[in-house]
């Protein structure tokens, strides 16, 4: 909370730029003007947010607030099956829409501090890893996760195109296999550019 608090605070005051917003006479006044992103990011997966769950290279872009996620990745996924913990792993690709509400509201804050809610598909297939002498699953299983997501974009400096951080946190609505984790904490690197 404190290191959100820390981060949230400067960008925001750095962001408007100027004092208290005057009445508009409506509680929001939206900017329908041209606001569009684009960024490229590597990132990495903590299944149940504490076990390393992978990585992934990812590419967006949005206009108008509303943003298509490509990415490809790799995975590890524990699942529970007959009493016994099996460790799966393999490749996926990543589609997503993305919806970037604050470009409707502020060009200023949308360029240095920009939340977003997610929907996406992960699809890809998993094998299983080997326990000693024998194998916990030797067979390939499709691997597929249906997911609702809220993140947010920190910019990192002053530059037009600049370092980005991503956070994003991913409630697994539908999966298979489905004793996988249910959700999942996303931390990422980035290069962004916001006009």
């Amino acid at each position: 909370m404190v290191l959100g608090s820390a981060i949230l605070v400067p960008c925001l005051a750095v962001a408007i730029g100027h004092g208290p917003v005057k009445p508009t006479g409506s509680l929001i006044k939206l900017d329908l003007k041209l606001r569009a992103q684009a960024q490229a990011t590597v990132l990495a997966h903590l299944s149940d947010g504490q076990r390393f769950g992978g990585v992934e290279a990812q590419v967006n872009l949005s206009f108008f607030s509303v943003g298509v996620v490509l990415g490809a990745g790799y995975e590890q996924v524990n699942v529970r099956s007959g009493g016994q913990w099996m460790g799966l792993h393999g490749g996926y690709f990543h589609l997503g829409l993305q919806w970037r509400f604050v470009a409707l509201l502020h060009k200023k804050v949308f360029q240095w501090f920009d939340p977003h809610i997610d929907l996406g598909g992960l699809f890809g297939g998993v094998r299983g890893e080997r326990d000693g002498a024998e194998w916990l699953h030797s067979g390939a299983l499709f691997r597929g996760v249906f997911y609702v997501g809220a993140s947010v974009d920190v910019r990192l400096g002053p530059w037009k195109t600049h370092p980005v951080l991503t956070a994003q946190y991913r409630f697994h609505a539908a999966q298979s296999p489905n004793v996988a984790a249910s959700h999942s904490l996303v931390l990422g690197l980035g290069i962004r550019i916001a006009e």
